[in-house]
C-alpha cells in the first residue's frame, strides 16, 4: 500500500505540530527533511506518471507550508486566517494615527540615509533598528495572540508587514551601493 498525501491538512497538522506561535524550529526543520525525503519527486521519478504528479504536488504544498511556518510573520498571519479573522494587507489600513506618523518617519529616514555621504552606514544603522522593532512586533503579536486579542494581533501583523517591506527596500538599496563600490 503506497503513503497517501492529504494537501487538505492545514500547515500545522502536515509537519504534525500543534497550531501555535511558538514554534521550535529545530523541530520544524527536522520535519520537513522528513517529509520532503518521503515525497521528494526524485523518489518517485520510475513511477507512473500520476505517482510522479502526486509527489510534485506533495513536495510543493510542503515547501509552502514550510515557508508559511519557519516566517514569524507569515505563521503569525496564517494562525489569523485559521481563527476566522479577516486580514486584507492590501486593503487594510490601520486607524492608527501613532503608527502612521512612525510610517513617515522611518520613510523620510530611508530617504535621508540613502542620500547620506556615509549611506552604507546610514543605512545598516536603520536596518538593525528596524529589526529590532520588528522583533518587538513579533513578541507582542505573541501576547497579543496568547491573550485571544486577535483584532489587536491582527494590527500586528499588518505593521509587520510595514516592516518587512521597508526591511527589504533596505535591503535592495544596501545591495545597490555595495556592488557600486566593487
Amino acid at each position: 500500500m503506497r503513503d497517501v498525501f492529504d494537501p487538505t491538512r492545514s500547515d500545522f497538522e502536515l509537519f504534525d505540530l500543534e497550531p501555535a506561535f511558538e514554534l521550535d524550529i529545530d523541530e520544524l526543520q527536522s520535519r520537513y527533511r522528513e517529509l520532503q525525503s518521503r515525497y521528494h519527486p526524485d523518489r518517485h521519478a520510475a513511477g507512473e506518471a500520476r505517482e510522479q504528479r502526486e509527489a510534485l504536488q506533495a513536495a510543493t504544498r510542503i515547501n509552502e507550508a514550510y515557508c508559511t511556518l519557519r516566517d514569524p510573520r507569515l505563521r503569525a498571519r496564517y494562525l489569523l486566517v485559521l481563527a476566522n479573522v479577516a486580514l486584507d494587507e492590501e486593503r487594510d489600513t490601520l486607524n492608527d494615527p501613532e503608527f502612521l506618523m512612525t510610517q513617515l518617519e522611518l520613510r523620510e529616514a530611508l530617504d535621508e540615509a540613502q542620500h547620506a555621504e556615509d549611506a552604507l552606514t546610514r543605512l545598516d544603522e536603520l536596518h538593525d533598528r528596524l529589526r529590532g522593532q520588528r522583533g518587538e512586533l513579533i513578541e507582542r503579536f505573541a501576547r497579543h495572540y496568547a491573550e485571544e486579542a486577535l483584532e489587536a494581533a491582527k494590527a500586528d501583523v499588518l505593521q509587520m508587514s510595514f516592516f518587512d517591506r521597508l526591511l527589504t527596500q533596505i535591503e535592495e538599496r544596501l545591495s545597490a551601493l555595495e556592488d557600486a563600490l566593487d
